[in-house]
Parts: C-alpha cells; sequence; structure tokens
C-alpha cells in the first residue's frame, strides 16, 4: 500500500534549497501522479495515474509514464515536488490555502536556528505519490497578485487582514500570490500571515523574499528553513489554462558579507532549463520573484532560457514603488521585441508608515505616491492585462490630480497640472481639459517626485520639529527629528520614507486667462492595455488683488 500523501505532506516540509547534497545522489526516490478520484489524498487501488506530468527534485524534471510513475535521484537531503498540470489542482492545505504538492527528505532536519526550521523527516517512504483533482481551466481568468505584505508583528498582519484581505473576501479570481517579503525580519509572522491570507479561499503562492530567510543560516544552502517549513518550496512552477508559472527565488544570502543579493544560482537554473523544456512554445510563460529582474546578476541566463517563448512576463515587488521596464538588448534581452517586466506597489505600500485613518490604519503611501494595494491580472489565453486597485478605493481610482486650490486668471497659463498615474508607464498617454471644453491638452510624460508626497513629508519634518523642541533637542538634523517623530507613532503612526522620483507623471499647463469661478479639471489615460481611466478635480479661479 503506497503511504497516505497527506501523512507525509503536511507532517513534513522541505528543504530550504533544492540543491542535491554535494551533488552527488544517495538514493533515488519514485511515486505515482494519479488522479484522486475520492479526494481522500491517499493511492487507492482503483485510481489510475496521470501521465506527462513534470515531477522535479529542484534540478532533473521528469514527465510521469503512461502510468503515472517517476523516479528521480535524490541526495542526502532535498526535495521532490509535482509540477501541476493545466486542467489539474494538486492538494491544498485547509488552512492556508496552500499548495501541498511537494515532499521533503531531511533525514536530520534543519540547524537548529532563532525561528524553528524543519522537523526531521527520517527514512525515505517507499513510495512518494502526488494527488491530483481535475479542475475546468477554460476561458480568461483573474489573478490577485500582492506585492509586500511585510508586517513585523501581529498588528500589522490585522491591518493586512482589514486593509487589503477583507475587500478581497468572494472575488473570483483562479488563485492569488505575494511577490516576497511576506514578513519583515520577525518569521514568527509566517504562520499567521499563511492563514489571514488563505481565508480567501483560493489557492495562494508565496514567493519568497529577503526579509522571509534565517538570517542564522551557517551557509546559503539553508537560508530558508522556516519559509519552507510553512509556506512550501523557495522556487516550483505550475500550469494554468495557457499559461505556465514559474516561481523563484532571486535572494542569494552571503553568509559571510551577512547581505544578500538577487541571483537564480546553478540549480534553480538547471530546474527552470529542465522545467521550460517540457512547457509548449505557443504558451505565455510568468516568472514571479521579489527582487526585479534588472537586479539579476545571472539576468542574461535567465532570458537566454525564456528566448525561445514568443509571449513572456515578468513581475517583482521589493521597491515600495511602481514601474514598468520595457527591456532590451542593453538589458540583455535579445530579441527584437521587448520584454515587459513590472515592479508591481506592495499591499504594505510604504511600511506601513503614516498618519493613521479612522480605523486605525496608516496610510501608508509609497514614496512615488502610489497608495498601497494590489493587481488583478487577467489571462485570456496567452494574452494579458494589469489592473492596479488601490486598498478600499473604487476600482477607478487609478491617479491623483496635484493643482493649486486657487489662480488668477493671469496665473492660470502659466500654471501647472500634475497626474500621478499609479500604473502609468511609457506605453500609458494621458490628456487633460476642462470639463464643458470640447479640445483636450495631451500631457507629457516627466520623471519627478508626487507633490502630495512632498506635501505629507514637508508636514511630517515640521511636527517633528515641534515634537524635538519638546524633546529639548537643539539644531536636530533629520535622523534626530525622525527620532522624536517616531517616539510618538503609537500616537501619530511611524514617519514615511518620504519622495522618490518616479516616470509615471504626467504635466500639462492650464489655459491662459480662466474666467473667475469653479472648473472641473478632466484627466483621461489609456494605459498599455486600451483601459480608460478619468479623474477630475475642482480648482477656482479668483479676481487678481
Amino acid at each position: 500500500m503506497s503511504p497516505d500523501f497527506r501523512s507525509l505532506v503536511l507532517s513534513a516540509t522541505l528543504s530550504g534549497t533544492l540543491l542535491l547534497s554535494g551533488g552527488v545522489s544517495a538514493a533515488t526516490v519514485s511515486g505515482q501522479v494519479f488522479h484522486d478520484q475520492n479526494g481522500n489524498g491517499t493511492l487507492d487501488p482503483s485510481e489510475p495515474g496521470v501521465a506527462q506530468v513534470g515531477v522535479s527534485n529542484g534540478t532533473a524534471v521528469v514527465a510521469t509514464d503512461a502510468s503515472g510513475r517517476y523516479t528521480l535521484d535524490m541526495g542526502d537531503e532535498g526535495i521532490v515536488f509535482v509540477i501541476k498540470p493545466s486542467q489539474w489542482q494538486v492538494a491544498l492545505d485547509p488552512k492556508t490555502s496552500l499548495p501541498r504538492n511537494f515532499y521533503v527528505h531531511r533525514p536530520t532536519g534543519s540547524p537548529e536556528y532563532k525561528f524553528p526550521g524543519i522537523a526531521p523527516t527520517g527514512a525515505l517512504p517507499e513510495a512518494i505519490n502526488f494527488p491530483l483533482t481535475p479542475q475546468a481551466e477554460l476561458g480568461p481568468f483573474d489573478v490577485v497578485c500582492f506585492g509586500d505584505t511585510q508586517p513585523r508583528n501581529q498588528q500589522e498582519v490585522d491591518f493586512i487582514s482589514h486593509d487589503v484581505l477583507e475587500e478581497l473576501i468572494g472575488i473570483d479570481a483562479a488563485f492569488g500570490f505575494t511577490l516576497g517579503d511576506l514578513v519583515f525580519d520577525n518569521l514568527a509572522m509566517q504562520p499567521e500571515i499563511a492563514q489571514s491570507v488563505g481565508l480567501l479561499g483560493m489557492p495562494w503562492h508565496h514567493v519568497i523574499g529577503n526579509h522571509d530567510i534565517n538570517f542564522d543560516t551557517p551557509d546559503y544552502a539553508h537560508e530558508a528553513e522556516t519559509y519552507t517549513r510553512v509556506f512550501g518550496p523557495p522556487y516550483y512552477s505550475f500550469n494554468h489554462g495557457k499559461v505556465h508559472f514559474l516561481v523563484l527565488n532571486d535572494i542569494y544570502w552571503e553568509v559571510e558579507n551577512r547581505r544578500y543579493h538577487a541571483e537564480l544560482g546553478a540549480a534553480q537554473l538547471a530546474f527552470i532549463e529542465a522545467d521550460l523544456a517540457l512547457v509548449p512554445k505557443d504558451h505565455l510563460v510568468v516568472a514571479m520573484m521579489h527582487i526585479p529582474v534588472t537586479e539579476l546578476v545571472d539576468r542574461a541566463q535567465f532570458f537566454n532560457l525564456l528566448k525561445p517563448f514568443p509571449k513572456t512576463f515578468t513581475i517583482a515587488a521589493h521597491w515600495h514603488r511602481q514601474k514598468h521596464f520595457f527591456l532590451g538588448e542593453d538589458d540583455d534581452w535579445l530579441r527584437d521585441d521587448k520584454h515587459h517586466h513590472l515592479v508591481q506597489g506592495t499591499a504594505c505600500g510604504a511600511w506601513w508608515t503614516g498618519a493613521f485613518d479612522e480605523l486605525g490604519i496608516p496610510h501608508t503611501t509609497m514614496s512615488d505616491g502610489t497608495p498601497n494595494g494590489y493587481a488583478i491580472i487577467t489571462f485570456d489565453d496567452t494574452d494579458y492585462r494589469i489592473r492596479y486597485k488601490a486598498s478600499r478605493r473604487p476600482s477607478d481610482y487609478q491617479m491623483h490630480i496635484a493643482a493649486p486650490e486657487s489662480v488668477t486668471p493671469e496665473q492660470s497659463g502659466t500654471t501647472e497640472v500634475i497626474a500621478n498615474i499609479f500604473a502609468g508607464s511609457e506605453r500609458s498617454t494621458a490628456r487633460m481639459r476642462l470639463q464643458g471644453d470640447d479640445q483636450w491638452v495631451a500631457m507629457t510624460r516627466f520623471e519627478g517626485k508626487d507633490p502630495y508626497v512632498e506635501a505629507t513629508h514637508e508636514r511630517e519634518m515640521a511636527i517633528a520639529a515641534e515634537f524635538a523642541q519638546l524633546d529639548g533637542v537643539e539644531s536636530p538634523d533629520t535622523k534626530a527629528l525622525k527620532k522624536s517623530y517616531n517616539k510618538r507613532a503609537h500616537l501619530v503612526g511611524r514617519s514615511t520614507p518620504g519622495p522618490r522620483d518616479t516616470d509615471h507623471l504626467w504635466k500639462a499647463t492650464l489655459p491662459a486667462d480662466m474666467a473667475v469661478g469653479y472648473h472641473v479639471i478632466e484627466v483621461e489615460t489609456t494605459d498599455m492595455f486600451d483601459q480608460v481611466y478619468r479623474a477630475h478635480r475642482i480648482i477656482r479661479v479668483v479676481p487678481s488683488s
């Protein structure tokens, strides 16, 4: 009798890396991928195997035979996982909706860490079997995408629950994913965020981030022990419809230097190459990572593996601001078409900073002026489109407009209006008019700082100066001002990071000699997916003094 899958998977966790120890095969692992017809997670005698399903040990990938069977090399420690095929679903954890598509071989368990890793798993079982259940995957489907959630404590997990998750309950989406920095160094919050996000009731994929690793690891190979205990493999892949998704780990912890850089590494690149060999070339390949692809030291090797696929898209987070890239030859993308890479805005915004609102949640506006939120990505065959959703805002809230409260007729012709279009890119257009006018004026895209973020930062620093005076600090610098401000964080919230340059700003000048009275400024934008949004701002024209 084959061992019970649930007892294998739910009682075990996988290795923090998918490397085979020393690169030497100490054993082989085998089993069957099967149609779990009665849903009990166990391979029963009458249940058929599923052929041509990818199974991996983290470097090699094999396809199951006609009976659903596979065999793979396994090192002294390692992992085996199944690659979800289209039209099927893997087992999901009932509390977190995390895919349980893996088994870890870790005979002696993890090193001893501040945050617990993997318990000893003992000897390899006789067979490791993976259940699949059929599901319909026809037509367009939506995916929910979070940038960093990054809570440092339970209060910030609760911020996520109330500010982001509650409005998503009941959404009709195929699955969701979080692009790393699931927590903020406090790995005890990993089970909490997993359970909170799991309440959405859809399969959820959590990418590993630089704040999710064990900093007390003795080596790079064991950087993700706590993460893998809670969430699963640091990298893997799955299919849905005609889209192949790569969930990648681009965090390379330099133990001796106590720092990280962005790198996939040889083992992961080997896995990607073997994995993509089983993917039809007419499918869309989507790669999810934490640190933007522009920072990868082995970006050229990675892009070379994507080159045979006409349709690709990569997405990351990490920056706590939003930006679209269209990468070409100078960026190691050696094809005539440009590669689209999105740095996604974060669910936690600016690390849960800023003044509290009426619900006690910080406004946490990002340094580029983008409100915290998430993306809804719609996949239609091998095409996709993205819509940014600001948390607790209407779905059409896609920009804000900065203009003076009032101008004189003489000033109007030299007064600039600035629109921050949160998900705007070089492929977006924007235009402006006064409501009631027939003629639109094209707006010019430029790089600069969001006026509202600048104003917020100035207010914070003015308050901080008052606090510093109360603290008896003479001639405080920025560091001292922030210290005095954050001393009262329980009342005013933690200080925000301040403004940074962004390229999703557009500007135009008001018409000259505007009539005295109230006017409505109207801005319309069309994004790279031909989605059109409008916003308005009221301005007063006052008589000259």
